[in-house]
């Protein structure tokens, strides 16, 4: 999966790229940074960068990255801006869609101008939050992979499981870490707890199976493992799967979807 960091003032988003031609120049052109600034909500730079109209529109989705060809700009939209009408999301003019926010598109609420860097995230992942209501041999053959695999991660305090999803969830949804991992007995209360904080997709993934479901069809950003039933073994072979399963472009439509229930519940 292609995944790209942005980065204004204390901000960050992590980025998933789709497969157009707009996304593809943009990828290869990574690092990207120019002056930051808001229209409404909505935060865009201008990069060198020409490209042409591709299957562009105006209205866009809560989250979406986009080019504009107008003016040569990476476009972030979290919400209304000045040419909206109504409850849509509308930009000053069409524009390449070439991505979606994969945490809290709102981290950019606070942002004005200041400067935007867009880079790569190399292996796709950065920094892993894990969290557990109680520390069992599991949580350590799980720290230990992500150690194996080279990947930087944050063990937080064992915790009551609502206490600890949040902790997990909120480092997710503001782009601390850009995936998180969590445990409690079943499963269940930390993927129910976790899923109340806007931007968070956790996913209970009992097999490599279901987990490689979520990554391809919900473009899930927490796993969610059961401390009752999941083995050291098995957990390798989630983790495997849910590290090396790309998002499934057909499903975008519906993960923005759910994005905008988000937008319209916590407004």
């Amino acid at each position: 999966m292609r995944k790209a960091k942005l980065t204004a003032g204390k901000a960050r988003a992590f980025v998933w790229l789709n497969s157009t031609k707009t996304a593809d120049a943009v990828w290869e052109s990574l690092p990207l940074g120019g002056a930051g600034r808001r229209w409404g909500q909505e935060v865009y730079f201008q990069v060198p960068l020409k490209l042409e109209a591709e299957s562009a529109r105006q209205v866009v989705s809560f989250g979406d990255v986009a080019y504009w060809p107008d003016g040569n700009c990476i476009c972030v939209f979290f919400g209304l801006t000045p040419a909206s009408q109504g409850d849509e999301i509308r930009a000053a003019s069409p524009v390449n869609i070439v991505g979606r926010v994969i945490n809290d598109p709102r981290v950019f609420e606070a942002v004005s101008d200041t400067e935007v860097v867009m880079q790569r995230v190399e292996g796709s992942v950065e920094s892993v939050a894990v969290g557990t209501d109680e520390h069992t041999p599991l949580v350590d053959s799980v720290t230990q992979y992500l150690e194996a695999k080279g990947i930087r991660y944050r063990l937080f305090d064992v915790a009551p499981w609502p206490e600890v999803a949040e902790k997990v969830a909120r480092s997710v949804a503001s782009g601390e870490s850009d995936e998180g991992i969590l445990f409690c007995w079943t499963g269940t209360g930390v993927s129910l707890a976790a899923n109340k904080i806007p931007g968070v997709r956790a996913a209970l993934c009992p097999s490599a199976a279901v987990a490689a479901g979520a990554r391809k069809w919900n473009l899930a950003n927490i796993l969610v493992m059961g401390l009752s039933y999941t083995s050291p073994t098995m957990a390798g072979e989630i983790l495997d799967t849910w590290f090396d399963t790309p998002f499934e472009e057909e499903e975008v439509a519906n993960v923005a979807r759910v994005a905008e229930i988000e937008r319209q519940v916590c407004r």
